[in-house]
């Protein structure tokens, strides 16, 4: 006399079924399974038990500087716009601090680079903030922007349009070129050098 039913179990249903057996026991059952993913129904003090937990499933990315670097042009060009934002009034000190305190610069004034690997970041700070108050208006806006990715090493290039007014001063525009060399290091992509020659004065037109 056969015991039980004449239907042959399979191998993926005896899995199933152990499977489901184990997770009414508690037990792992080798599905792939994500703490972060996994829809949970918690009560207040289930909620309280796994807090410690969330930050493993929070993903604290590095910031925008660092997820941009990720060798592609794209990723260069908006590390370059959040650059340019920066020294643009009204300017925002740190995240210029962080762009540049590796670069060697030549501007619009003087044949001499800066170079501000040279200078500690609080001497850094105090001549940005000396520089900022001194203007009513900085505001230099790409025109044309190229950008190539070469291993670690970013190019980007193009034409700008700038508008500068001292405190009681007038407006001065310029129209230049300029070429920007930037680095991608642990904390995101970092000027290494920029060069900005005008082209013509725009006053009156």
């Amino acid at each position: 006399m056969r015991r039980g039913s004449d239907r042959t179990v399979s191998r993926e249903e005896r899995s199933h079924v152990g499977a489901r057996a184990g997770e009414r026991a508690g037990e792992p059952t080798g599905r792939p399974f994500s703490r972060c993913t996994e829809p949970v129904r918690l009560d207040l003090m289930g909620l309280l038990v796994l807090l410690p937990l969330i930050p493993a499933c929070v993903a604290v990315g590095p910031s925008s500087r660092a997820a941009s670097c990720d060798g592609t042009e794209a990723g260069l060009i908006a590390a370059f716009e959040e650059h340019v934002r920066s020294f643009n009034t009204p300017r925002d000190v740190e995240t210029l601090l962080d762009f540049e305190e590796e670069m060697v610069e030549f501007g619009h004034g003087g044949a001499d680079a800066k170079d501000f690997r040279k200078m500690t970041r609080d001497d850094h700070r105090r001549l940005l903030v000396a520089a900022t108050a001194r203007k009513d208006l900085y505001e230099w806006t790409p025109e044309s922007v190229e950008a190539r990715v070469t291993g670690n090493t970013g190019l980007v290039w193009g034409l700008y349009l700038r508008r500068d007014r001292p405190v009681g001063g007038e407006t001065r525009v310029d129209r230049g070129r300029f070429t920007a060399a930037y680095l991608c290091s642990a904390g995101g992509w970092r000027a290494a050098l920029w060069h900005r020659s005008p082209l013509r004065s725009l006053q009156g037109e």
